[in-house]
């Protein structure tokens, strides 16, 4: 399922170039949701574009497109109120109960307490929100759309705290506030330059224990593919032919020394955990 998810909204975004910026976001028929998205931020509009592409590709009837559009309003402002509950530090007993929240209560300091809490905020997920298959494969660009908002506010976060404390270090914090440091700085695709200055930063913290080299390393691969070189360790590819497969790598037979070198599996491991059916 999660698969044809992101193949889905892959083939939306590649077809959604060619349509007018001026098109319907829902049936004419259907005011009250139009004048619903038209109050909406440019981003999400784009979002329900896409949505739109993958209900077409559904096959659904414009009817029934009508009613899912609806169902998904509502899903998209329950997922937003949460995440805005969460930030403001109103927790459900579900949400302590889950791994960043346990750290959350547990955590060190102020820092690490806000670090979880916003982690919290971006890795929250209700699955009970949308029960149909199709309509949980239309929500995926307002699901990514939900947590990209709540990443652009972690990172601006992060960057705030970071010259005070240098790193979440794990000999300081522990190792789950390094990863879910790891994890902010690995989802500012929007700032490359920022990624790239974190590699230099966090590479003798590898060297020293207090930064995990695995996740290292996939920050390192995803620096280089979105800047259009070959990675060092294959953590990075794509689903292809009914297989996952890495993208350039920098001398590809020698990949797992250097993936053992970094506590990672061999490629051909990493390989067979993808399903791309």
């Amino acid at each position: 399922m999660r698969r044809r998810v992101w193949l889905l909204l892959i083939l939306s975004i590649v077809l959604i170039g060619p349509l007018n910026a001026q098109a319907p976001l829902a049936d004419d028929t259907d005011i009250q949701t139009l004048q619903d998205l038209n109050r909406r931020s440019p981003s999400e509009a784009r979002a329900w574009r896409i949505v739109d592409m993958i209900q077409i590709r559904q096959a659904m009837s414009r009817t029934e497109r009508r009613h899912a559009r609806t169902r998904l309003l509502i899903a998209f402002d329950k997922l937003s109120h949460a995440q805005r509950r969460v930030l403001s530090g109103d927790f459900t007993a579900a949400m302590l109960n889950s791994r960043w929240g346990q750290a959350m209560v547990t955590a060190p300091s102020a820092e690490a307490q806000a670090l979880f809490r916003r982690t919290l905020a971006d890795q929250y997920d209700d699955a009970s929100l949308l029960t149909s298959e199709a309509d949980r494969a239309a929500f995926a660009p307002l699901f990514l759309l939900a947590k990209a908002q709540i990443g652009r506010d972690n990172v601006l976060w992060l960057k705030s705290v970071l010259p005070r404390i240098g790193w979440f270090d794990i000999t300081t914090y522990g190792a789950d506030a390094s990863m879910a440091a790891w994890l902010i700085v690995q989802h500012a695709d929007f700032d490359p330059q920022w990624q790239a200055e974190m590699i230099e930063r966090l590479r003798p913290r590898v060297a020293r224990g207090d930064m995990q080299p695995s996740y290292f390393a996939y920050l390192v691969d995803r620096v280089a593919v979105n800047g259009h070189r070959p990675q060092d360790y294959g953590t990075q590819g794509r689903c292809a032919n009914g297989a996952w497969q890495p993208y350039p790598m920098i001398e590809a037979e020698r990949v797992d020394e250097r993936r053992a070198t970094m506590g990672l599996e061999p490629l051909e491991a990493y390989r067979a955990r993808f399903n791309c059916n």
